[in-house]
């Protein structure tokens, strides 16, 4: 009798450990990256809907202040903190898009053992480079951006809880919308990168990454310049050093260039912009 039972609690456990992909998705968590904006009544009517329709999962918000038609800026944002969230996790990115009208697929597809439920808007290129094979093509949608997520997004965010979605189709290669990542260039003397996104501080965040800065510098002197007349030349490592004013650059956890203020705004102090260019100079 007491064989019989250990062979019962095996034979549960192998069945716990098959399936154990599924129960990581219900139990997982589902995030929110859109345009929406930060006050748009639209993020609560989504939040509601998951939590009537997904009652096991967890509601995130990324953010939903990008920029409309910027899917450089929610690619950049979502990579700031993708590796924060546990596998299995899903993730709705809802950005609108100049060719909505004729790319209008929806895509699912693995990020770093995540799941990304998007449009065909280019930043499953963004995110995965030219290796798009493994891209599902899971519906079309031809309505108002603001209803993508309940309708759409949320209706295959189920499927996916649901394990019901691993048979899709995968996008064709002609219907694939690619973008090109805008990235730093150098030469010699100079390391020309961009802003790509500022925070409720006005922090700025550009895309010069620790790696490529230090095999640009190689431990020379250097000089980022801020404005015409601004210019730093230290990487500032101890935050908490420079508590009480001015302003320091440093390597954020994404491990990207990132130029703050002191209860200020970098973005209003040096006249920053997205996509503005961002020089860094060799002495």
């Amino acid at each position: 009798m007491n064989l019989s039972l250990i062979v019962f609690i095996y034979c549960e456990t192998l069945i716990s450990f098959s399936n154990l992909s599924r129960i990581q998705i219900k139990n997982s968590l589902i995030t929110l990256l859109t345009d929406f904006g930060s006050h748009s009544i639209q993020i609560a009517r989504c939040k509601a809907w998951f939590s009537q329709h997904c009652p096991q999962q967890t509601i995130i918000d990324i953010a939903h202040d990008i920029h409309q038609n910027d899917i450089n800026e929610a690619a950049y944002v979502f990579n700031l903190l993708q590796d924060q969230f546990e596998q299995g996790s899903i993730h709705i990115i809802a950005i609108d898009f100049d060719s909505r009208h004729t790319h209008d697929e929806i895509l699912h597809f693995m990020y770093k053992g995540q799941h990304i439920l998007t449009y065909n808007s280019g930043i499953a290129s963004l995110l995965l480079g030219e290796d798009l094979s493994e891209v599902q093509h899971i519906g079309q949608y031809h309505g108002q951006h603001y209803d993508a997520v309940i309708e759409q997004f949320g209706q295959a965010a189920l499927s996916l809880i649901n394990n019901e979605i691993s048979d899709e189709p995968l996008l064709s290669h002609d219907k694939a919308n690619i973008k090109t990542r805008l990235n730093p260039v150098t030469n010699e003397k100079l390391l020309q990168g961009h802003v790509v996104y500022f925070d409720s501080r006005e922090t700025c965040y550009t895309n010069i990454s620790k790696e490529l800065f230090e095999a640009f510098t190689q431990n020379e002197s250097f000089d980022i310049v801020l404005s015409r007349h601004e210019r730093i030349s230290k990487i500032s490592n101890d935050l908490k050093l420079l508590e009480g004013g001015g302003t320091y650059c440093y390597f954020n956890k994404a491990g990207y260039l990132t130029i703050s203020v002191y209860r200020g705004s970098a973005k209003r102090m040096y006249g920053l912009k997205r996509n503005h260019s961002l020089m860094i100079e060799k002495r």
